[in-house]
């Protein structure tokens, strides 16, 4: 873009930036095996989201940003695009803009969100008494929160920036003890074919 700056982003899609965050430990894994979790983060409405995944492949990463955007399109994504994270924006048709790999001083706002979502999950398993083999329900928990909590902008939730709308759902605390009471089944018989 010729040195010029971006505009500032003002709607979801605008900049999302992303970041891997390995966990390096074989004992840390999941209950599902997971290892990694992508971090997502949009700029215009605060949107986090953190994606768990077995690796860091290319499947895995293209999975996250296309789950993220749901029917809303990426202008530009940013991160530090390792390989499979390039690959994988080539892919779903948008070139990233690319940090220095490894060089956290020039993705300062992912690493941030980065940051954010492992505290936020520590903070999730902590207080609901849970092993740490549940972080990734975890991390999906903490980032429902975050976006449906935490007021962004003129007294909205990253949930009613990306979404237009309040966030009307109940909001249960993670690891809350529930009872779950089915509903009573419906039987369909289908329509017996005529002679």
């Amino acid at each position: 873009m010729d040195g010029q700056p971006f505009p500032a982003p003002e709607e979801f899609g605008d900049e999302v930036i992303g970041d891997n965050v390995m966990v390096l430990k074989q004992i840390d894994r999941s209950m599902r095996g997971d290892t990694t979790v992508l971090t997502i983060y949009d700029r215009a409405t605060c949107w986090l989201e953190g994606r768990p995944a077995a690796t860091k492949s290319k499947t895995s990463a293209s999975s996250a940003p296309n789950l993220s955007k749901g029917s809303q399109k990426i202008e530009r994504f940013y991160g530090d695009c390792v390989g499979e994270l390039y690959a994988a924006c080539r892919d779903l048709g948008f070139t990233p803009d690319q940090a220095r790999p490894d060089r956290h001083e020039t993705n300062g706002v992912i690493e941030r969100a980065n940051r954010t979502l492992l505290d936020g999950t520590r903070a999730c398993l902590f207080q609901s008494g849970l092993p740490h083999r549940y972080w990734r329900e975890a991390v999906e928990a903490f980032c429902q929160m975050h976006n449906t909590n935490n007021i962004r902008r003129n007294g909205k939730t990253a949930y009613d920036l990306r979404h237009k709308t309040k966030f009307l759902g109940r909001r249960l605390p993670f690891g809350a003890k529930i009872f779950y009471k089915p509903a009573a089944c419906l039987l369909y018989t289908s329509p017996s074919p005529r002679d």
